[in-house]
């Protein structure tokens, strides 16, 4: 869930640019986004709605890949990629 949905409740088409790149880190690591953090599943939300921190992004992803992660989970919606 996309900082600002958790935070202040604000839905956007910047919200699923989000979501996007917690899918797509997940299926090229085949894990959670913040799963190196082992919390539990509701407290990762809070711990995104918290910090500035984004999830670890392997080096071994190709440079664009994690580019296009980066510009998807930007915490400022203003500042995410967009599907144009």
């Amino acid at each position: 869930m996309a900082p600002e949905t958790i935070i202040e409740g604000i839905y956007t088409r910047k919200t699923d640019i989000w979501s996007l790149g917690g899918t797509l880190l997940e299926l090229a690591t085949g894990l959670m986004p913040w799963s190196e953090k082992k919390l539990d599943p509701n407290k990762i939300m809070l711990y995104i709605g918290q910090t500035e921190e984004l999830p670890y992004i392997p080096e071994t992803l190709p440079e664009l890949t994690q580019k296009l992660i980066k510009s998807c989970l930007a915490r400022d919606p203003d500042q995410r990629c967009t599907t144009e």
